[in-house]
């Protein structure tokens, strides 16, 4: 039996799609192979939906999430389109837990190197964030302010399923984390397009090999001011006069990797 766009496990599981509804419930809907797997083998998937055509071409993972304890069920294209965030979809779908975690219990860990992203509204570069931050060894990442929720359809993919292997946090207010990583002796580093230091100056770098939160702006904006202002350090990019600024998950896999490499959170893995 294939399950339509119409049966009740279906709805439910479409409106994961809305933020609030992802809040109310503590739970995500995931779309692909890359992204599911990683919430496989982290035991946080708890249903799976797969076409005909996803089940023949994704076997292995989808009997390891039904030995894992997930419920798997067929579903038509109707089902498919109601539950797709893509154009493309490759008709697999899943039910997670949230991946959210307290601030609070991040930091209890004496965290050494945080990636923070404050106003990062576009989903996209959400997910490159994660990315980059598990690849480069950070602790864990943190979404302040007005940001997009990491747990959206875009954000998930654009996390390549990292978002299952790092943990990650949201907070209202950006200031109030500031001073929170600043009473816990982790010092905070912004990037600015104007600021005092460059990223290569002595004094940066020596401070990296100590606990440290990197502060990343808005795309269009950067920082706010109060947020800037207040942090331990303030850097700027060194890069040629023809462009004025860069992606903000360019700069910040840049300005994280010189922290990965003072921690030594990294390994150059041989072929």
């Amino acid at each position: 039996m294939h399950y339509t766009k119409r049966t009740p496990r279906v709805v439910k599981a479409a409106k994961l799609k809305k933020a609030a509804e992802r809040k109310r419930r503590g739970q995500m809907l995931v779309e692909g192979s890359n992204a599911l797997q990683a919430a496989t083998d982290q035991g946080e998937i708890l249903d799976l939906f797969a076409t005909d055509e996803a089940f023949i071409e994704y076997r292995e993972l989808i009997e390891q999430a039904a030995r894992a304890g997930a419920y798997v069920h067929r579903i038509d294209d109707s089902a498919k389109h109601a539950l797709a965030d893509t154009v493309t979809s490759p008709g697999l779908f899943g039910v997670c837990r949230t991946i959210l975690q307290p601030v609070d219990a991040i930091l209890d860990e004496d965290p050494q190197l945080l990636v923070v992203g404050v106003d990062t509204q576009e989903p996209g570069n959400c997910g490159t964030l994660i990315r980059l931050a598990a690849a480069l060894g950070a602790d864990a990442i943190i979404f302040a302010g007005d940001s997009a929720d990491p747990q959206g359809g875009k954000a998930v993919r654009s996390s390549a399923g990292s978002i299952f292997t790092i943990p990650v946090a949201r907070v209202e207010d950006p200031s109030e984390l500031v001073e929170e990583l600043h009473r816990r002796n982790i010092n905070t580093v912004a990037t600015t397009l104007h600021a005092p230091h460059s990223l290569h100056d002595p004094k940066i770098s020596a401070s990296l090999a100590s606990p440290t939160a990197w502060l990343f702006g808005n795309e269009a904006h950067g920082l706010r001011d109060k947020v800037a202002n207040s942090a331990t350090l303030q850097v700027r990019l060194p890069m040629s006069p023809r462009v004025e600024s860069l992606n903000v998950a360019a700069a910040a896999a840049i300005c994280v990797w010189e922290s990965a490499r003072a921690l030594g959170t990294v390994t150059d893995k041989q072929p």
